[in-house]
């Protein structure tokens, strides 16, 4: 009635005020009223001709994070309602927190980091409460605390793995800088563990991470240092050049973190190797025998970080030597034909007092390019993989003895 007519309206509550009177003998003719307002008698005159209202529960609540521990509710007015209370707890749990309010939003603080909560909302109409909307479910963010458990190890020379306790609903930023100082280097992962490659060896890293959550980051983490592997291989491209009668020049690549290198070489015909220690790249080996096959291996030293295996063998053989071609021995002979050879050379052992022998085939710079078994006293070796060249064999025998010489390949 007030929103369509508004002097009907007033006229109607100023007729239930008057008639909400009581009089009072000695205020007669002395007030308009001629009484004492009765309020309660005025309110239920004048709700007498209301119609009651459906005060229907509130409509699309919805619970939005905020921050770590708040969440923004927000609901729709379900039909006449004039305020609301709101309601809110950890699930679980049996008692509800209930606030008044006028609006249709409302912002809850102080909340529990990383719990689950649930929330509802009912609207108040004029003739009380209304009904209760559906329940609705928020779980706060986890990244109130960065995560825990960090721990980094390496696992190579330039790679290293990480792992950190899972924080719910959340991925991470790793961040890793050599110890010494240098660029940062920022990755992420959707899981708690990640790889971390491109690194130093025989370098010491920290490493530190941070959790990211909807609506919040954690701080990061306090560092973790951890050191890359060191000389887990050889030394690269070992060689050997400069053969002379009693000297040899060798070289190799360098492996980081390595200060020095340790060589040792020995004649193929030896059992044991000799050590020669804290070298570098070149090195020349001096009092080698005449005519005499060596072979030689590189390792590196990288101090506390330990030493490297050693290298494959180079086979070289001192200067000095005859050309004669079969070679003798007192009890016989071996016999490489044709010499020089296309695709395929044999190799006679008939005049040898030996029932098994091994063929090693050298290139110029010392490097072995065949190896095979000699079986029975004529073995055809095939050639076709070989290059024009110059070649140093070398024939081992069953018997301790050992020969050598030189095989020429054309084409």
């Amino acid at each position: 009635l007030v929103k369509t007519d508004p002097q009907g309206g007033a006229d109607y509550i100023l007729s239930k005020l008057m008639a909400g009177v009581d009089v009072v003998p000695s205020m007669t003719g002395k007030s308009v009223t001629n009484g004492r307002l009765n309020a309660y008698k005025c309110v239920n005159g004048i709700l007498s001709a209301c119609t009651p209202l459906t005060c229907n529960a509130p409509t699309g609540v919805n619970a939005m994070l905020t921050s770590a521990t708040s969440v923004n509710l927000t609901w729709t007015n379900g039909g006449n309602s004039v305020a609301y209370y709101y309601y809110y707890r950890v699930v679980g749990t049996t008692t509800w927190d209930s606030v008044y309010t006028m609006s249709t939003s409302a912002t809850i603080g102080s909340l529990t980091a990383c719990t689950n909560y649930e929330f509802m909302v009912a609207g108040i109409c004029c003739d009380g409460p209304g009904s209760y909307s559906g329940v609705v479910m928020a779980m706060t963010d986890c990244c109130n605390v960065p995560p825990t458990g960090l721990s980094a190890s390496a696992t190579g020379e330039t790679t290293a793995t990480a792992n950190w306790t899972a924080v719910t609903g959340a991925t991470y930023t790793i961040d890793y800088v050599p110890t010494a100082g240098g660029t940062t280097v920022t990755v992420t992962s959707a899981t708690n563990s990640v790889n971390l490659t491109g690194l130093t060896p025989c370098t010491d890293y920290n490493v530190q991470v941070q959790a990211n959550c909807p609506v919040s980051n954690s701080t990061y983490t306090s560092t973790v240092t951890f050191t890359t592997d060191c000389c887990t291989t050889a030394p690269p491209g070992l060689g050997v050049s400069g053969v002379a009668v009693t000297t040899a020049d060798i070289a190799f690549g360098t492996v980081s973190g390595a200060g020095t290198y340790n060589l040792q070489y020995k004649e193929v015909s030896s059992g044991t190797f000799i050590p020669v220690t804290g070298v570098t790249s070149p090195y020349t080996l001096t009092a080698l025998d005449t005519c005499t096959d060596y072979e030689v291996q590189v390792q590196a030293d990288c101090g506390a970080g330990g030493s490297s295996p050693f290298s494959s063998s180079v086979f070289f053989t001192t200067t000095g030597c005859g050309t004669a071609v079969p070679i003798m021995n007192p009890t016989g002979g071996i016999e490489l034909y044709p010499n020089p050879a296309s695709n395929e050379f044999t190799v006679n052992l008939a005049g040898v007092d030996a029932w098994e022998a091994s063929l090693v085939l050298t290139d110029a710079i010392g490097q072995a390019v065949l190896t095979t078994k000699l079986s029975g006293k004529s073995t055809v070796v095939k050639t076709n993989a070989l290059a024009t060249g110059v070649y140093s064999y070398i024939v081992k025998l069953s018997n301790g003895a050992v020969r050598k010489g030189k095989l020429v390949i054309t084409r």
